[in-house]
């Protein structure tokens, strides 16, 4: 999106450039050594412990993920006619993404998704959630995440409520999951953009349908899904002291904007 807190393309260019020259500078620094020293060969440098060996034990697995566009290769298009689904990009920030395309401006935008709006219409997506590359060994499992919109910026919604849309995700076909909502609480957040997510057992059909939920008579008849992935995972990993803070920081994060604030509650009221 565009706005004063993303780095577009160019802002990760300068980051990723600054990454590779610390690590130029680690290696350089010890051949320098080794030359002032008369040549002698350089003592290979360890690789450090994994900070997180949590992550460090999925690390090898590549995940399959189908977002914005790429979303389509997986979704059933006789469920996206029947069910009067379309395609677009993010519904608060579109226009200035098409303006600063026109002007070929390096931008962060192309959230592209499926919307509808409706209680009970469904969209119905395949995935491979058996054959992941690299995923052989210990990462046995699996866990299905799906993305969608908020459809929320700060006292912002789209569709027939201000509250946050719903919908109810559920594996209908050649694999099992635990079904999930996805949305439908009342909460700020600060990303536009969401996920849920649950294990799934492998199959190489998995089929998934996305259900607009019916939240009473306050709830929004609007959802935008954005993608979906498979991420193979392991059983039990030992959690560190880093891996227990982030995880402790999510949650604070989460609460924190679960607690609207007395200018968000009056503009979610229509006072001022």
């Amino acid at each position: 999106m565009v706005d004063d807190k993303h780095p577009n393309p160019r802002g990760h260019i300068i980051l990723g450039r600054g990454i590779v020259a610390w690590g130029l500078r680690r290696v350089l620094r010890e051949e320098l050594r080794a030359w002032a020293d008369g040549g002698r060969q350089p003592t290979p440098l360890a690789l450090p412990e994994p900070v997180s060996p949590l992550a460090a034990q999925e690390a090898d697995a590549n995940t399959f993920c189908a977002e914005g566009l790429a979303f389509q290769q997986q979704v059933v298009q006789s469920s996206v006619a029947s069910q009067g689904w379309r395609l677009k990009d993010s519904a608060v920030v579109a226009e200035a993404c098409a303006a600063a395309r026109a002007e070929k401006q390096p931008v962060n935008c192309d959230k592209w998704g499926y919307y509808n709006h409706g209680y009970g219409k469904t969209l119905d997506f395949v995935v491979d959630t058996q054959n992941i590359r690299n995923a052989a060994g210990k990462l046995e499992r699996r866990r299905l995440v799906v993305f969608f919109d908020r459809a929320t910026a700060k006292n912002f919604r789209v569709g027939s409520s201000a509250l946050a849309p719903a919908a109810w995700v559920q594996c209908v076909s050649g694999c099992e999951c635990d079904a999930f909502e996805l949305g439908g609480d009342d909460s700020y957040y600060p990303s536009e953009t969401a996920y849920g997510s649950t294990t799934v057992t492998r199959h190489a059909q998995c089929t998934v349908r996305l259900t607009i939920r019916d939240k009473g008579p306050a709830g929004n008849d609007y959802f935008k899904v954005n993608g979906v992935a498979v991420v193979p995972v392991t059983g039990y990993a030992n959690l560190t002291y880093i891996d227990g803070m982030a995880i402790e920081k999510e949650v604070m994060l989460i609460n924190r904007y679960k607690t609207p604030t007395r200018n968000s509650q009056l503009a979610l009221s229509g006072r001022e």
